[in-house]
């Protein structure tokens, strides 16, 4: 779901959609000697890149590694959650926080070094990475 605002300022549409439109008709992308489209990934577990294969590849996007990591048990590789909550600007650091966006990563934080697998190796919390798009919120 788009915001309104960003629509209305023609911005529905991600990067990697604008880069590949002029070659791309219907979902097939044309043989253009003018495109490049790298179809190998060797720095991503296949299923994280399942996700961005299908929705901006069109399916042409494969993992080259070879994933040593095992899958956790009952926690997805890539999971999307929907939180409902207020941004507030913290004008000293010049930047934004979500509360309610920051109680769930600390829930999924804690949910994953709680159940850490044994075949993972000793659990260090550094091996956790969170990504967020406010630098208060990290």
């Amino acid at each position: 779901m788009f915001s309104d605002q960003a629509r209305e300022l023609g911005l529905k549409t991600s990067l990697i959609e604008r880069l590949i439109s002029p070659y791309k008709t219907d979902d097939h992308i044309s043989d253009s000697s003018n495109l490049i489209v790298l179809h190998q990934n060797y720095r991503s577990h296949p299923d994280i890149l399942c996700f961005p294969s299908e929705i901006f590849y069109a399916g042409m996007l494969e993992a080259a590694s070879n994933p040593s990591q095992p899958r956790h048990p009952t926690i997805p590789p890539l999971t999307f959650h929907s939180v409902t909550g207020e941004e507030e600007f913290q004008q000293n650091l010049g930047s934004y926080r979500n509360l309610a966006e920051v109680d769930e990563v600390v829930s999924m934080v804690q949910k994953i070094s709680s159940t850490w697998p044994d075949e993972w190796g000793a659990y260090e919390p550094n091996q956790i990475c969170v990504v967020a798009p406010y630098y208060y919120q990290v």
